[in-house]
């Protein structure tokens, strides 16, 4: 894989996180993904940096992906946060056992 492969993967996965339906069991991961749409679609260095590496025109990838995620962001649900957590639990009794 070439490094201009490399940053066109990075891009892609930016925009599948971005473009994908917001979590609604997991706050972090949708955090990721609303990380990933900012990136995508607000001025930053970085980004621009990216899509230098990635030999793509930084405006018109952000135009792009700026109609993709308004397109995702229609079908957006709220965050689920009364599912019950379940505790972790030691589960490797035989080392227990033998201490």
């Amino acid at each position: 894989m070439s490094e201009k492969q490399l940053w066109c993967a990075v891009i892609q996965q930016a925009v599948i996180d971005a473009t994908e339906p917001l979590s609604t069991k997991f706050k972090w991961r949708r955090i990721e993904q609303l990380n990933a749409r900012d990136w995508l679609t607000k001025p930053n260095k970085d980004f621009t940096v990216v899509c230098n590496l990635a030999g793509l025109e930084p405006m018109r990838l952000r135009s792009y992906a700026a109609d993709l995620v308004a397109k995702a962001a229609q079908h957006d649900q709220p965050l689920t946060t009364d599912a019950p957590r379940r505790r972790r639990t030691s589960r490797n009794t035989e080392c227990q056992s033998a201490a």
